[in-house]
């Protein structure tokens, strides 16, 4: 009879993908002093920061995109780009509202 972490690497030489215990992968993906606390790990991987695999009760984390940022996908963009974005969006809202008042006031 094969014991969990037998079983667990068996069934993880069968996946199509590759993937890291959440230990492993904050100890490998991490620098000492920038580490993250497991839990912390967890809540990413709920939000789906990373994307992951659970094998009987372990949760592992798919070494995919998400992680190396690779295969074609978008990186998930900085919340500084999301802040660009949003003030360019609202820069033009803007514009356009001056247009549509300055056209109101002055009729033709």
């Amino acid at each position: 009879m094969l014991s969990n972490t037998q079983a667990n690497q068996k069934q993880q030489s069968s996946l199509p993908f590759q993937i890291m215990k959440l230990s492993i992968f904050r100890e490998s993906f991490f620098s000492e002093e920038s580490r993250p606390s497991i839990n912390t790990l967890r809540k990413w991987c709920q939000t789906g920061v990373f994307n992951t695999k659970t094998l009987g009760d372990m949760l592992y984390i798919v070494l995919d995109h998400k992680v190396f940022g690779v295969d074609g996908e978008e990186e998930p963009k900085t919340q500084e780009q999301q802040y660009q974005e949003h003030d360019t969006a609202t820069l033009a809202s803007l514009s356009i509202l001056r247009k549509q008042m300055a056209s109101q006031d002055c009729p033709q």
